[in-house]
């Protein structure tokens, strides 16, 4: 299987990358303390990953949720005004009361649950984040105050910060 003691390193490209490695990590926290002989062979590849995991690049992520970078992110994909007002319309119906239901269960809504759990998960690699100040997307007031609380953690950390060059989606 490979090479057995390659190190791994992990690049997560915007929310929707970061989204799947926030669950990946979170299945690889829930393996802590298991034996590796009751493990499923789901988990057994999570605790291989989780073994080799040597850095994390986060590229243009995690971005705080919006509702504004949302409907920015919806006006940026889909070209056509009619087809980009449903598309906002229904992504404000869906987020709204999203949010009341989660709100009535006492829960956090998901982009505040998001944001928090990758500020506080264990960070036990190196971790790189590369954003730009240009992009319309990234609420940067957030991004710094995410990257600052993580560097705390992190044994090393490292940010690319490029003031000039718009996001990847902008260009």
């Amino acid at each position: 299987a490979g090479v057995p003691n390659a190190k791994l390193y992990i690049h997560v490209f915007s929310n929707g990358g970061t989204f799947v490695w926030e669950q990946l990590t979170q299945e690889m926290q829930q393996l802590d303390g298991k034996e590796p002989s009751t493990l499923s062979p789901k988990d057994t590849t999570l605790a291989y990953l989780k073994q080799r995991l040597a850095g994390e690049v986060f590229d243009s992520s995690p971005c705080y949720l919006h509702f504004s970078s949302g409907l920015r992110a919806i006006g940026h994909a889909v070209p056509y005004m009619v087809p980009r007002l449903m598309m906002q319309a229904g992504f404000l119906l869906v987020n709204f009361f999203a949010g009341v239901f989660e709100m009535l269960r006492g829960r956090e809504i998901r982009s505040v649950e998001f944001f928090s759990h990758m500020s506080l998960s264990a960070h036990t690699c190196k971790q790189m984040y590369i954003y730009s100040a240009a992009d319309d997307m990234l609420d940067i007031s957030k991004v710094n105050e995410f990257s600052s609380r993580t560097r705390l953690m992190c044994s090393t950390f490292a940010s690319i910060r490029k003031s000039t060059s718009a996001s990847a989606s902008n260009s």
